[in-house]
């Protein structure tokens, strides 16, 4: 078994990750925190470095 998640599994098992209107407080835990931290901070990356406006 692998030692960490794969990004689409960390995504399918995070709350953050689902489409709620408030978030989930309730079942958020500090284990989704970084995780989800971190694929946001490379989509974000990604975007820029996509972006034609960066330079």
């Amino acid at each position: 078994m692998a030692a960490f998640a794969t990004v689409d599994e960390t995504i399918n098992s995070n709350p953050l990750f689902q489409d709620f209107y408030f978030p989930p407080f309730d079942v958020v835990e500090a284990k989704h925190v970084q995780p989800g931290i971190r694929i946001l901070f490379k989509k974000l990356v990604r975007s820029l470095l996509s972006s034609s406006k960066f330079y």
